[in-house]
């Protein structure tokens, strides 16, 4: 199984070039990931200027489980820099009954939102400080056509917030085999018991969250008065919250963060 992307189509192909090489490599783990996935797709941004040419060897690549037979409910988004990975963050498709999905977060920050329609188009957002949701101020986005490839990549906080380039897309072909080989009405039943398994799964993600922040919490303020039994909460608190600002050199309470987090 392979998965080249045509640079010759591409403003700036350096990045194209890097992905053609990692994931034609049968030893890479991008190689792999591809290999198993229902379904990929691999975006390039084309830098606006020359201060921007790091984008030059950025590339993203989604790695979506849609297939109802699939045992991972988990997608994938793995932003590569130079060939090497830089960012992994999972977030769940949801299905509809018909097919499309909603793009939905694990249950835990950041938050996401956006779609999958079929062989047609895919959107991808990050959302400031809010619960997933189809509304919400973005911090960055990707809005895909997956039938021309055409990619629109936002940053609405940069100056220049928009970054057009081309996504490439790979169905695998045995997510293809099992639709053909089941009935409309079975996928239809199929894809709401893998709503209801999600839906599941990011409730437990959030009790679980909530249950390691109080633990996590509870480890720094136990260690905190074992570092200053005679201090109150208010000066733990105050004290905290100076350690946490950029460039802080309390090492004191880094290591306690360090320990407990």
């Amino acid at each position: 199984m392979g998965f080249r992307a045509d640079c010759s189509i591409l403003e700036s192909p350096e990045s194209c070039s890097i992905f053609n090489e990692v994931a034609g490599n049968e030893n890479s783990d991008l190689f792999h990931s591809i290999e198993l996935s229902d379904e990929s797709i691999v975006c390039f941004a084309s830098p606006l200027s020359k201060e921007q040419g790091y984008m030059a060897r950025k590339f993203d690549v989604f790695l979506l489980s849609t297939s109802v037979d699939n045992p991972s409910l988990e997608s994938m988004h793995v932003g590569y820099e130079n060939g090497l990975p830089n960012l992994l963050q999972p977030f769940y498709l949801i299905p509809s009954p018909e097919g499309s999905f909603k793009v939905r977060g694990t249950g835990v920050v950041p938050w996401f939102t956006g779609t999958l329609l079929q062989q047609t188009a895919f959107s991808y957002a990050q959302l400031f400080g809010m619960e997933d949701s189809d509304d919400g101020e973005t911090n960055y986005s990707f809005d895909v056509d997956l039938v021309s490839g055409r990619m629109i990549y936002s940053q609405p906080s940069y100056p220049v917030t928009n970054h057009f380039g081309k996504c490439f897309s790979f169905e695998n072909e045995k997510k293809t085999y099992f639709r053909k080989t089941h009935s409309p009405e079975e996928l239809e039943k199929l894809r709401v018991e893998r709503a209801s398994q999600i839906a599941d799964q990011i409730a437990a993600n959030k009790v679980k969250d909530k249950q390691e922040t109080q633990q996590s919490n509870e480890c720094v303020e136990r260690s905190f008065k074992q570092l200053c039994p005679s201090c109150s909460h208010d000066d733990f608190l105050k004290r905290t919250v100076q350690a946490m600002v950029p460039g802080s050199t309390d090492s004191e309470m880094h290591a306690i963060f360090k320990k407990c987090r």
